[in-house]
């Protein structure tokens, strides 16, 4: 009998001996699962940072040339199309070769890029913003650049008088007090068929957006489906033959211009309906 409780003793020792190893290696290879995991949630979210551009603070973005507007220039990367805005250039100083790829610098806002840099592949350099003096200033629109910036100006005051010589222009007439934004000034008012618009001007007082207050994009009965059938419309409603046309999920967006041979982009809803412009200064 003793001899049988030694021997048991004997093999439950040896088991509880060998198990040990066993779930200590069992705990390394959870640990070492979790930290492969953990690796690839990083590298994934890696990927998808790099693949959308960084709003609201200077990114670099790479495209090739879709549109030339002259002073703007329209690139296609990874996460759409972009409008490129030199950042105090005047028309026809950009001069970039359409397809070609370039590198951007600047910050996202939208789907504009206010540009302090324009890179080719080979590393000329197609733009360079100039430096600013230590006091924030911003150039005229107009003003001559020729390499080197020759007078600097401080953002003028946008009065109540321009906003409302603005508004008329466009057939707006104020309704609500003009909310200064960041980077726009924004107003409530209401055009002659009496629907409630929101007008939008930039930092000098110029017109920069005009949409619909009260449009659901969302819940428009569907009408049209085709980028022809949306240019078809751009041209009826006054507009020049459209450079570009991208179909979204409830709308498209179409390039053009307007009477004034000025570059827009027009939204239309999927019944037909342009509901909002926007200005690409």
């Amino acid at each position: 009998m003793s001899r049988y409780l030694t021997l048991s003793r004997i093999i439950r020792s040896n088991r509880n001996g060998s198990a040990a190893p066993n779930l200590l290696m069992s705990r390394r290879m959870d640990a070492l699962m979790g930290l492969l995991s953990a690796a690839v949630t990083i590298v994934v979210t890696l990927s998808i940072a790099l693949a959308q551009p960084t709003t609201g603070e200077s990114s670099t973005f790479r495209g090739k040339v879709t549109d030339d507007f002259g002073g703007k220039i329209v690139i296609e990367t990874d996460a759409g199309k972009f409008l490129v805005e030199p950042r105090g250039l005047t028309a026809n100083s950009v001069k970039v070769v359409p397809a070609e790829v370039v590198v951007v610098t600047g910050v996202a806002r939208e789907r504009a890029i206010d540009a302090s840099r324009i890179v080719r592949e080979n590393g000329e350099i197609v733009f360079l913003a100039p430096s600013t003096a230590v006091v924030p200033t911003v150039q005229l629109p107009g003003s001559p650049i020729d390499g080197s910036v020759a007078r600097q100006w401080t953002l003028p005051e946008v009065t109540p008088a321009q906003i409302q010589a603005v508004l008329k222009e466009q057939g707006l007439t104020q309704i609500g007090a003009a909310e200064r934004k960041k980077r726009h000034i924004e107003i409530q008012t209401r055009d002659g068929n009496g629907r409630d618009i929101i007008a939008s001007l930039d930092r000098f007082g110029r017109i920069w957006e005009i949409e619909d207050a009260d449009h659901d994009k969302k819940r428009t009965p569907v009408q049209i489906s085709t980028e022809a059938q949306a240019a078809d419309i751009a041209r009826q409603s006054g507009y020049g033959t459209p450079s570009s046309i991208e179909r979204r999920k409830h709308h498209f967006e179409v390039l053009t211009t307007n009477s004034r041979g000025e570059p827009l982009e027009v939204h239309i809803d999927l019944s037909g309906h342009i509901y909002k412009r926007v200005w690409l200064r």
